[in-house]
């Protein structure tokens, strides 16, 4: 619990309104836990240091400074970054979501597209965070408009999959990333594409039955919700029909 507060009396003192705006005067508060008219302290236990409340304003006005980028100054800084932090990566799905629900789906592709170039880099240089963002950023840009990007991130991430340098975690997440992929194209009857990714993860998983039972094996049983699994049997249903 932190005194910041944005809004504030109009033609009052940034010092002398109760709802003070004086940012010093904020972290102070954070700080003592000392307020107006009460002699002990409020929730003590809860103080930042000086370091702590330094830090909590200067994101604060960070995020205050991003909020005020057009789309286009945005983009522009995101695709700047080689590797997202989680609050870049918070920025970065934002962006995303918000360019699809634009219908700017390049702008959305060429960022999840920058991100994932992280598969490009060595097991010692990658972090199991990065990939682990992976399948949340995926679902933000999968939709109709996106099908053939979606495709070859399938591709991507299926050479990645077989990657002996690429194994625990990474091999887990990157498993997670293609049961999304799979996941998300299925209401657009995307099933070749589906169909693929499950060949795909079959096969990484007779490298070692048991050693991928977590990943490869648990990626296949999350390829298709049950509503895709109804619409398939009534598809097959139908070519059947078709046939006699």
């Amino acid at each position: 619990m932190t005194g910041g507060g944005s809004d504030h009396m109009q033609k009052i003192g940034d010092l002398r309104s109760i709802n003070f705006y004086n940012p010093f005067l904020a972290m102070w508060t954070t700080m003592t836990r000392q307020a107006k008219w009460y002699e002990g302290k409020l929730h003590p236990e809860e103080a930042l240091t000086r370091r702590q409340a330094t830090e909590f304003y200067s994101r604060i006005q960070q995020e205050l400074r991003w909020a005020g980028l057009g789309q286009d100054e945005k983009r522009k800084a995101l695709l700047e970054l080689q590797r997202y932090n989680a609050n870049e990566f918070k920025r970065l799905l934002a962006f995303v979501k918000d360019a699809v629900s634009r219908g700017a789906f390049e702008d959305a592709q060429e960022a999840v597209s920058h991100y994932f170039a992280i598969l490009d880099l060595t097991e010692s240089e990658l972090q199991p965070a990065e990939l682990a963002r992976g399948p949340e950023l995926l679902q933000a840009v999968a939709r109709l408009q996106t099908l053939e990007f979606m495709r070859q991130m399938a591709d991507r991430l299926s050479a990645a999959l077989v990657d002996e340098h690429l194994r625990g975690w990474f091999h887990l997440h990157i498993a997670a990333c293609l049961s999304m992929v799979a996941h998300s194209m299925a209401p657009y009857e995307a099933f070749d594409t589906v169909q693929k990714i499950a060949v795909d993860l079959e096969s990484s998983r007779q490298r070692n039955p048991q050693a991928h039972r977590e990943c490869c094996s648990e990626a296949l049983g999350n390829l298709l919700g049950p509503r895709s699994i109804e619409r398939l049997i009534e598809l097959y249903a139908q070519k059947k029909e078709a046939q006699k």
